[in-house]
């Protein structure tokens, strides 16, 4: 008699689970009396599929959530493979999850158990192709640089740096300053950057080059790329949740109603990209501000069912003013620094900016969450509900309740979004203007103290 085919499968996130569930669709076809189990989710249990481990348990973020799941893993790994190993399957499908499949695979080849790797592991190819890329950019680079490479404040930066961001990733999780977890990580965030400014204003040789911090212009530019990073990423955050969640759209409707915001940010770059050096960037910076704000603050006083046309002209606006916000911030907090200083400081840059969008996100989702819930509560006291003759009724009483809390939520979180471009806007003009407007200045000629040369 023919043993019926078996597959066993593993899953280690939803997109694998959706993909898994698209191929175990297919393989009934091939094979109706197939049978298939491992690790998955309903997507996959949707064709039958027996779940022996939900892949929840493998789908994991972030270095201390790995630490603390990591025995638990290992453990169902060892598990899993002693149970094929002892009954085999057909054939192993890994889908993605490289770090959990691919020495399960390995492992079950040996045994003469057939393995196939479902989902290419995109992020192992990119691991070598930059390895390869960093070889060969390094390759004939001198031996021996022109300043001392500053390890003490690297790794102080970096401390600081993977501290504040896990206690980002992790506040909404955790509920923030509740737990003693977040509380240690911005302690020791706060002070390791405390030590880093300390230390690089004392040593001789600091990680970025003295001369950074005594242009004005890059001083204040590093200093607004925290704010604008912030309503940038945080509206990027904020309105396809509130299409999603408050007016219904799915998520492809929802994308495609964004599109404007983009069309209208590389228009504006393209105008300033031939206008720009006829005129004061500074002012042109403030008119972005001011179009932002009022394209933030038309999102907090717009009712919930505004037509999707009404939406588009304001989504045009937010985005012509952030082309007037980065393309003129970028060229004035670098148009005074010489040339020899630019690499380190688009590093300062992109470094306050990222860290203000992480940050600005996580202030955001954590804002609606907590205003949400305020909402539904003070609503629930103060309205006057009837009998309801059945429970449906009463639920949609309690749906309509929790929509009209979000709206109120949004408009909160759009108002706070609109108030950092206007605070931004006085401080553009602390920034010097170059006397040819526009143009970036050249290499300096004076000569390069020896603890500013680049590294």
């Amino acid at each position: 008699m023919t043993q019926p085919v078996s597959f066993s499968l593993v899953a280690g996130e939803a997109s694998g689970d959706l993909l898994a569930g698209l191929l175990l669709g297919g393989l009934h076809k091939q094979w109706p009396d197939m049978h298939s189990a491992g690790i998955g989710g309903p997507r996959m249990a949707q064709h039958g599929f027996q779940a022996w481990w939900p892949y929840e348990k493998l789908a994991v973020r972030g270095y201390v959530e790995v630490l603390r799941h990591y025995r638990e893993i290992v453990n169902i790994r060892a598990q899993l493979k002693q149970r094929l190993l002892a009954n085999p399957p057909s054939a192993f499908i890994g889908v993605d999850a490289p770090d959990f499949n691919l020495d399960l695979e390995r492992d079950l080849k040996a045994a003469g158990i057939p393995a196939v790797h479902f989902v290419c592991p995109s992020i192992w190819a990119w691991r070598v192709l930059s390895l390869m890329g960093m070889l060969a950019t390094l390759r004939g680079a001198p031996s021996e640089a022109p300043r001392k490479f500053d390890r003490l404040g690297y790794s102080l930066l970096v401390v600081c740096v993977l501290m504040l961001q896990l206690a980002i990733d992790r506040g909404q999780q955790l509920d923030w300053f509740d737990s003693p977890e977040i509380v240690l990580e911005v302690s020791i965030g706060l002070i390791a950057g405390y030590m880093f400014v300390v230390h690089s204003m004392s040593t001789e040789r600091p990680l970025f080059a003295g001369g950074l911090r005594r242009d004005r212009n890059l001083v204040l530019g590093v200093a607004m790329s925290v704010l604008v990073g912030w309503p940038f990423m945080g509206s990027m955050v904020l309105l396809p949740q509130f299409l999603q969640e408050v007016q219904g759209y799915t998520v492809a409707s929802a994308g495609v109603l964004m599109a404007p915001r983009g069309i209208g940010l590389i228009l504006s770059m393209l105008v300033l990209s031939r206008v720009g050096s006829s005129i004061d960037l500074r002012a042109a910076f403030a008119f972005g501000c001011v179009m932002n704000t009022m394209g933030l603050l038309a999102f907090a006083w717009l009712p919930a069912d505004v037509p999707a046309d009404v939406l588009t002209g304001w989504l045009l606006l937010q985005g012509m003013g952030l082309g007037l916000i980065f393309v003129p911030l970028n060229t004035l907090t670098f148009i005074t620094l010489p040339a020899e200083y630019r690499t380190e400081g688009a590093a300062l840059m992109v470094l306050s900016r990222n860290l203000g969008s992480s940050l600005g996100v996580a202030m955001l989702v954590r804002g609606i969450s907590t205003d949400a819930g305020a909402n539904f509560d003070r609503l629930r006291e103060i309205a006057h509900v009837p009998a309801a003759d059945d429970l449906s009724s009463f639920a949609w009483i309690l749906q309509m309740a929790h929509r009209e809390a979000l709206v109120i939520a949004y408009s909160n979180q759009y108002v706070l979004l609109a108030l950092m471009p206007a605070i931004l806007l006085p401080f553009v003009w602390l920034m010097r203007r170059n006397v040819t407007t526009g143009t970036l200045s050249g290499p300096s000629d004076r000569p390069v103290p020896r603890d500013e040369v680049l590294h």
